[in-house]
């Protein structure tokens, strides 16, 4: 399974009806994970410039990483946000100008996904 295949299952799955508003909370199998992110590493060969690329052709796959990722581990005592997007990614982020490409990347991403709807997150803050 690619890169294409697994942005194609991303997306159908937030599509379901009663899909979580935020794509960091789909789940995906195991085996389907771990087969994306080796793509995911494989498609960026270690290089932050290919991420504009990522998100461009494959948005779904590449913004579930980056939100999953933080949202299984962010809160640890150190709060390193990029450390772990670096990681599921493989590729550096010490840089400020990788960091740049990742941060501009994902909010053209967010913009184009636009915000949940009202309704979808408030039932969230409820259960």
């Amino acid at each position: 399974m690619g890169c294409r295949t697994a942005d194609f299952l991303i997306n159908n799955h937030w599509k379901e009806t009663g899909a979580p508003p935020f794509i960091s909370l789909i789940l995906l199998d195991e085996a389907v994970r771990n087969r994306s992110i080796e793509r995911t590493r494989k498609f960026l060969d270690g290089q932050p410039n290919k991420l504009k690329d990522l998100f461009l052709q494959f948005r779904n796959l590449a913004a579930w990483l980056v939100t999953h990722s933080l949202s299984e581990k962010y809160g640890s005592a150190d709060h390193a946000v990029y450390w772990y997007i670096a990681n599921i990614f493989g590729i550096p982020m010490e840089s400020q100008q990788h960091r740049n490409v990742l941060f501009n990347a994902f909010i053209r991403q967010e913009s184009a996904f636009g915000s949940p709807l009202v309704e979808t997150t408030l039932l969230l803050s409820v259960c």
